[in-house]
């Protein structure tokens, strides 16, 4: 009775994890080193694109522990094109604690995980690679607490 109880909740996990994934056209996951993020240091993710017509929404995931600081963390997101020309810059806020002190993300222990939407029907403007690039706009030089920061672009529901 007790490995079924087991089983079941392997499997409940192994479902929640494949439904917040989707059908993600990319995702890549840097981890950092010893669980902080130096200032300065940008996450880059090289994607190949050929479709300019079909719209993506693009997605910064961070997983931190409750030894992160502070509520929230600003990002700020770069989108470059083959020839390293800025298309795109952006500063998104993420709230990872709530008032009252309980990490907004999912997970099942102290380390939670934040998808945090960065771009909303985004379309690639020609074929070619594409770099995406994510630091941290905080004033601190080294975020404890923030264990890896990636990338998932999958397609928008509006087309």
């Amino acid at each position: 009775m007790r490995r079924r109880g087991f089983i079941g909740l392997g499997l409940c996990v192994a479902a929640g994890m494949s439904a917040c994934t989707g059908d993600a056209f990319y995702r890549r996951v840097e981890t950092l080193s010893d669980d902080q993020w130096v200032r300065g240091k940008a996450c880059t993710f090289e994607v190949e694109a050929v479709d300019t017509v079909t719209r993506y929404d693009v997605y910064v995931d961070l997983r931190t522990s409750d030894g992160y600081p502070w509520r929230e963390i600003y990002l700020i997101g770069q989108v470059c094109d083959t020839a390293q020309s800025v298309l795109q810059c952006d500063t998104l806020r993420c709230e990872l604690f709530d008032a009252k002190g309980e990490a907004t993300g999912h997970g099942l222990s102290n380390v939670k995980e934040n998808g945090v939407l960065w771009l909303r029907d985004f379309r690639f403007p020609a074929p070619g690679r594409y770099g995406f690039s994510v630091r941290h706009g905080m004033r601190n030089v080294e975020l404890q607490g923030v264990s890896s920061v990636g990338i998932r672009i999958q397609m928008s529901e509006i087309q």
